[in-house]
């Protein structure tokens, strides 16, 4: 690890505080606080490493698993790319981004990401779950027919 073995107990302590964020019963300001700490000690390791540290994919990935946390997926998407670009075969980080893509609705571009990555990784198969994902159809947006009320009752709903 190099010198960079000096602040890696920063990345320890953001992934401590990302686990306590994620407790049941954490109230959010509490929850936002730790994240934002977390995402700190992440950078923390960036500024104090070589740019070819083993590990810059690893931490550029928990930085954008973290914003997403936050609803910050640009900056999350951002991370991500800078995740892969470190470590192009560094499958997470593919499928961090997909997962974003899909969650503001560009499934089709989330799909296109995970087939670049299956030329590099062929049947990694958290890859391929999550293009699974991208290609399924959208979700059923109708409502249930409900059974009619029996006489003299007001129909639920």
């Amino acid at each position: 690890m190099g010198e960079a073995f000096w602040g890696m107990h920063h990345f320890c302590w953001a992934m401590v505080g990302l686990q306590r964020a994620d407790r049941a019963g954490t109230p959010p300001q509490t929850r936002t606080f730790l994240i934002n700490v977390a995402i700190s000690d992440f950078f923390y390791v960036i500024k104090n490493s070589p740019p070819d540290f083993v590990m810059l994919p690893e931490v550029h990935y928990r930085i954008g698993e973290a914003r997403v946390l936050l609803g910050e997926y640009v900056s999350a998407l951002d991370e991500f790319a800078k995740s892969r670009k470190h470590k192009p075969d560094y499958w997470p980080a593919y499928v961090g981004e997909a997962n974003v893509l899909m969650k503001v609705g560009k499934k089709k571009e989330a799909a296109e990401l995970l087939k670049g990555a299956l030329k590099l990784m062929p049947n990694q198969p958290n890859i391929l779950e999550a293009l699974g994902r991208a290609n399924a159809a959208p979700a059923n947006t109708t409502r249930p027919r409900q059974k009619p009320a029996p006489a003299g009752q007001k129909a639920p709903g």
